[in-house]
């Protein structure tokens, strides 16, 4: 009977460990499925800022949404 517990015990380690890998595995490859595709830049009129009209897109499973940014004139989205 003990080593029928160890042995359901391993089983259920194992199964456990398995389903976290697989949880971490979906999460790095799913995490670059997103995508913007810039629409418009202005430029503030002292040109230190500017803000960015863009279109984010996560896949065919959710919807996109218009978005806009302030950024550094220098800084990329």
């Amino acid at each position: 009977m003990k080593k029928i517990l160890k042995l359901l015990k391993v089983i259920a380690i194992t199964i456990v460990v398995i389903v976290i890998v697989l949880i971490g595995l979906f999460i790095y490859f799913a995490g670059g499925m997103c995508g913007n595709k810039i629409h418009k830049e202005y430029l503030s009129p002292d040109k230190s800022l500017k803000a960015l009209v863009f279109q984010r897109d996560c896949g065919a499973t959710t919807g996109f949404s218009t978005q806009i940014s302030i950024l550094d004139s220098d800084e990329n989205l």
